[in-house]
């Protein structure tokens, strides 16, 4: 069984392949269409090889978000739990939040450095590196993997 961590990068690894290949395949197809030919023995065989390729980012895809949704952690800020058992979905959307305020705090003390800015300065900090730490550790649990290409590659070329 995989961590969330490696379906992800094994998930964009294949994506960036796969859009190559479909780039290259659409050219050929089309040449081939140009021509007037059938499919032949070795675009059949690359359309074949991409299908496949296919099938496994839809499993990966599948096995990611079931992990996402389902993957639960705590956010722990100085030995404190301060969020319990968040989905990794809901870590990934307050981390964009944390890095907002964090943004707007480093400016605001850079202009105006009172105590109470610099202390939600600090406490922004100390929840941005909690967040990340919780997201570290989600994306090494073991994500379940999620099947979801057979059906679909049933239904379109069944």
């Amino acid at each position: 069984m995989s961590t969330l961590h490696e379906v992800v990068h094994r998930g964009k690894v294949l994506r960036k392949s796969l859009g190559k290949r479909m780039k290259r395949l659409r050219k050929e197809v089309k040449r081939t269409a140009k021509k007037g030919e059938e499919i032949d023995g070795a675009l059949s065989e690359e359309l074949e090889s991409f299908r496949r390729q296919f099938r496994e980012v839809l499993d990966l895809e599948a096995t990611r978000a079931e992990a996402d949704a389902t993957t639960r952690v705590d956010v722990i800020v100085d030995g404190q739990v301060i969020l319990a058992q968040v989905t990794v979905a809901v870590l990934l959307s307050l981390r964009e939040e944390v890095r907002y305020q964090q943004k707007l705090y480093r400016r605001l003390s850079e202009s105006s450095p009172t105590p109470t800015i610099t202390g939600r300065a600090a406490r922004i900090e100390a929840l941005r590196s909690a967040v990340e730490i919780a997201l570290t550790e989600a994306n090494q649990r073991p994500a379940e993997e999620v099947s979801i290409s057979g059906p679909v590659d049933a239904y379109l070329f069944g």
